[in-house]
């Protein structure tokens, strides 16, 4: 199974056509705690028994993402009120630089899955409609 992960952005055109992928969207496309606990109970339903058929995962984030506005301490102030969190919880949503975010979050993944899942990550320009692959392993 291929797992993606991706920000809920509609410009985001992921572009699957049917086969076995579950499409994982949240705010930025992160790889957050809860998109790891996600990650955890969908290998162990769709696993043969030993809970690790989340093999292949893909990562996409994308250019002129509006997470990158949470730089701004007063509208991150602002946003942490209204979702009922401390600032420093939404530090880790910010997509400022794709490139280097998706990056980061292809080392998460490949610490919590292990070196033999494979994870790509993907920067896609809204601009362009072009994706591009910045990291790959396995």
């Amino acid at each position: 199974m291929t797992v993606v992960i991706a920000c809920l952005d509609a410009r985001v055109d992921l572009d699957l056509e049917g086969g076995d992928y579950a499409v994982l969207r949240n705010l930025g496309g992160r790889v957050t705690p809860d998109v790891l606990t996600q990650l955890a109970i969908l290998g162990v339903l769709t696993a043969d028994g030993d809970g690790t058929d989340v093999s292949n995962v893909v990562v996409v984030h994308h250019t002129d993402c509006d997470t990158s506005r949470l730089a701004d301490p007063e509208l991150a102030a602002r946003a942490a009120v209204a979702a009922g969190v401390e600032v420093a919880e939404l530090e880790d949503l910010v997509v400022d630089n794709p490139a280097a975010t998706v990056t980061a979050d292809v080392g998460l993944l490949r610490k919590v899955l292990g070196r033999s899942a494979r994870i790509t990550g993907i920067v896609y320009d809204v601009a362009s409609g072009e994706s591009r692959v910045a990291w790959r392993t396995g």
